[in-house]
């Protein structure tokens, strides 16, 4: 049987042995040769402290990985030739190994095949130019002296070249083996991966030493072992564009997986409207990108040739594996005509920028444009936590998790999996997964004043069903997450679940906060356990809060930051400099694809932002306040200079959220911090304009936020966080008189059926005005008044009010209804005439300038 196993795998390695493949030319060791070569893994120092099944290596300091495995080859076949230290992988379950050897006496570069990168699957991503190539495998069986204890498949460009693999059985134990396959690069990218066939706890995974790639002849364009620092692709492009301002948009290149060429439509008046005409699109694609280290903007530009309604094509965004954008709908979410723009930041730890694209409820996804460029004025501070983890873990990104820390409270939770590959969800970073901390806690990390992207990493790991673990995460004092169910959102056991959500750290800390809900005995279908936690035990109780790991990474700072970018990633000015294109050689465009008819629209998924409401408009014309237009705080159509009204008093406050300059110049104060509570006696602290109040509840009542888009607005920001309850806003004035009011709403809920508001009357309130509940607006119903949609502003509620002292009140007065009254932002200015009408108080030319929307007049009972 043995050699009959041996025979079947030498005839399917047959083609590709390198006897039958001649190898090229030696080439030179300048940086600039035309070769790329790498010594895959890296060294892994064992600690006697690290238990066996959890590899019982140790991966350096973090937060990125930085194996020193580099090695200048001086066999025959590749002389001088620099294996560059691991880089540009990815994929399910991969880590680094190393082995003290030893190897067989005539394997040339021994050490190379010291270390190694392992997995279930995994894959390198490389960015070249188009042409001819050959791609040497580089491998050594140092673990298993048995056939089939290590059997894989070796794919390159997503076709399987080198089926059933097994090292041992054709090149026996503690020698090389080296395969080497021609292949062909159209679109730049040389995608070279590895799949186990089976693996258990007695059989080893798939594997690579090293790997080299070499042109069968000098390519159209030279490249470099060096990665950029920038790329900008016209996606969907056969060639490349200049923008106005001279800024270089490199033809469409480096995306795998299904999707073709669209087309795209935008109004005349868009700036580099060209640029939006093509698009990439398809059920689910990716960018692999090559970058030096560091911290990236990531720019995505969206335009829409093929649907009309929303709902049509939503589809998510990925950014290194993590959400940075659940639910795409580009004609939801732009105004008409227009293309949508969407930033984020990344961490590239590994030399790989990895972008996914995936259509949801059978719909395509679609990119127009991707610019990725250094972050500047970052705080270039990640921290990475493995939460209940004895030892750090390298995640399949190159970021080092550390072991536990920075925590108060709770206990840690270990499913000991490492015996065995356990994938969670066919997560590139699962290893991260099977532990957890438990309990009511806190993590308190310092951290450098500044924007950060927090990543909350979650796996259920104990609860068999939905309503066993329900709980709340409190980030930087407000609700990131209320009445969380992993099992329920997830799907499953095991099954991962990643939030992302922005915040500033003013005070040198950042603080995470997991504590059961208090109302979620009171939800409807929770199951009851019994269950011990740090020596307590705990009868007919919900299992605790959890949390599986924690990622810090630099946000996007504010406008106008000054700080460099990484060292790693040269800082370019941002919009200033033209930046060159991308080094690939001519790509072949794929076929076009006529749209077709447009399908029907699938039902509308009421948790998703929905379509926008037919009576909203947006300005034709993007005038700006303070150029003259008619005083308005959101929703002009582009970036607009600083306004503040040519009035004694103007404070705007983004309830419940961070600071915030809108698309019309208004600036926002933050109101998520302590600060901005009143004292007991509800007095405007010293030193502020304005202060929030409770009256029933905690003092300064409940925050709350959502990572859900905001359709109908070009500022989902003001409506991605809220203050909840009756809630009393108190603004210091500077003399008694008229003051002109505007509040902000958006049905914002989640999905738990206790707190959904996803019909009329559940959420119903009136806004009193200096405790005179006579003095009134309402009744203001969030999701009737959007046209029974979640994820769409009403019309802003706007007046004048009458001041007789120096204090003005603005109350969310509760009713009968189910819900409490909420609040996304309000904005105060004056004094004003008291028959002051914004829509001509500014306006200084006869171009659309959009007003607030007429506010809601009726008429409110003198009680609620």
């Amino acid at each position: 049987m043995a050699s009959s196993l041996i025979i079947l795998l030498v005839a399917l390695l047959a083609p590709f042995t390198l006897a039958q493949v001649p190898a090229p030319a030696p080439v030179g060791t300048a940086p600039n040769s035309s070769y790329i070569a790498i010594n895959c893994g890296g060294v892994t120092p064992v600690n006697s402290s690290i238990p066996s099944y959890y590899g019982g290596v140790t991966y350096g300091a973090g937060p990125f990985y930085s194996p020193n495995n580099s090695l200048v080859s001086t066999s025959s076949a590749a002389p001088g030739v620099i294996f560059a230290p691991d880089a540009f992988y990815s994929g399910e379950s991969t880590k680094p190994l190393s082995y003290p050897g030893p190897l067989n006496a005539s394997v040339q570069d021994a050490a190379l095949y010291l270390t190694e990168r392992y997995g279930l699957n995994f894959r390198y991503d490389f960015n070249v130019p188009n042409g001819n190539y050959t791609v040497f495998h580089y491998f050594s069986e140092l673990q298993y002296n048995t056939i089939g204890a290590r059997v894989f498949n070796v794919s390159i460009q997503g076709v399987v070249v080198a089926p059933l693999v097994d090292i041992f059985a054709l090149a026996g134990a503690n020698a090389s083996l080296i395969v080497p396959v021609n292949t062909t690069v159209t679109n730049g990218l040389l995608t070279v991966a590895f799949a186990t066939v089976f693996a258990t706890n007695t059989a080893g995974q798939a594997k690579v030493n090293a790997l080299r790639i070499v042109p069968l002849a000098p390519p159209a364009t030279a490249f470099s072992n060096t990665p950029p620092s920038s790329y900008r692709i016209d996606a969907g492009s056969n060639a490349s564009y200049t923008s106005a301002n001279g800024t270089v948009f490199a033809r469409d290149a480096f995306y795998s997986g299904s999707s073709a060429i669209g087309n795209a439509t935008v109004a005349n008046t868009t700036a580099d409207a060209p640029l939006y005409t093509t698009v990439r699109t398809g059920p689910a694609f990716a960018y692999y990108l090559n970058l030096l280290n560091g911290y990236y903007l990531v720019t995505l530009r969206f335009a829409e040739g093929q649907f009309t309604l929303p709902g049509q094509r939503v589809f998510s965004v990925d950014v290194q594996g993590n959400p940075a954008f659940p639910a795409v709908d580009i004609v939801a979410n732009s105004s008409a005509g227009l293309p949508l723009t969407l930033r984020t930041t990344a961490v590239v730890a590994n030399g790989q920028l990895r972008i996914q694209f995936t259509g949801l409820n059978g719909t395509a996804a679609s990119v127009a444009t991707i610019e990725v460029t250094p972050l500047v004025g970052g705080t270039n501070t990640t921290v990475a936590i493995d939460c209940g983890s004895p030892i750090d873990v390298i995640s399949g990104d190159g970021i080092i998790y550390q072991k536990d820390t920075f925590f108060a409270g709770g206990a840690a939770l270990s499913t000991n999996p490492y015996q065995t590959f356990q994938p969670f969800n066919q997560q590139i970073d699962d290893f991260l997964y099977p532990t957890a901390r438990q309990g009511n806690f806190t993590y308190n990390v310092s951290l450098p004043n500044g924007a950060y992207l927090v990543t909350h990493h979650f796996a259920e790991l104990v609860a068999t069903g939905p309503g066993q673990r329900i709980f709340d995460v409190i980030l930087q004092g407000a609700t990131a997450l209320s009445q969380f169910d992993i099992f329920a959102v997830a799907g499953g056991n095991a099954t991962v679940y990643k939030v992302q959500a922005p915040v500033n750290v003013t005070n040198g800390f950042l603080t995470v906060s997991f504590q059961t809900s208090p109302a979620a005995f009171s939800l409807p279908n929770v199951t009851l356990s019994n269950y011990t936690l740090g020596g307590t035990n705990f009868t007919n109780a919900l299992l605790p809060p959890m949390i599986n790991a924690l990622l810090i990474q630099p946000g996007i700072p504010p406008p106008n930051a000054t700080a460099t970018a990484p060292a790693s990633a040269p800082a370019i000015g941002l919009g200033t400099l033209p930046i060159p294109a991308v080094t690939a050689a001519v790509v072949a465009p794929a076929p076009a694809v006529p749209p077709g008819p447009a399908p029907p629209a699938p039902p509308r998924d009421p948790e998703r932002p929905p379509a926008p409401d037919p009576v909203f408009r947006l300005p034709a014309n993007p005038s700006c306040p303070a150029n003259g237009a008619a005083p308005q705080a959101i929703n002009c159509l582009a970036p607009c200079p600083t306004y503040t009204p040519p009035y004694t008093l103007n404070v705007a406050v983004n309830t419940g959220g961070g600071g915030y300059v809108s698309s019309c110049g208004v600036t926002f104060e933050e109101d998520y911090q302590d600060a901005t509570r009143c004292t007991p006696n509800n007095q405007v602290p010293a030193g502020l304009r304005w202060c929030r109040s409770n009256i029933d509840g905690p003092q300064g009542g409940y925050l709350a936020a959502t990572t859900e888009q905001i359709a109908n607005t070009t500022d989902p920001t003001i409506f991605q966080s809220e203050s909840i309850g009756w809630n009393f806003y108190y603004f210091t004035l500077p003399a008694p008189g008229n003051y002109y009011v505007s509040s902000y709403f958006a049905e914002t809920s989640g999905k738990d059926p206790v707190i959904n508001v996803n019909r009329p009357n559940l959420r119903v309130f009136y806004i009193h005005y200096n405790l005179n509940p006579a003095d009134s607006q309402g009744p203001i119903d969030t999701f009737a008044d959007a046209g029974n949609q979640k994820f769409v502003p009403i019309p802003t509620v706007s007046r004048v009010v009458s001041c007789p002292t120096t204090t003005l009140v603005v109350e969310m007065s509760p009713t009968q209804a189910r819900d409490a009254p909420k609040v996304n932002a309000i904005w105060v200015y004056g004094p004003v005439p008291a028959n002051y009408d914004p829509a001509t108080a500014g306006a200084v030319t006869t171009t659309a300038a959009s007003a607030p929307t007429a506010a809601k007049t009726a008429a409110a009972p003198t009680s609620a």
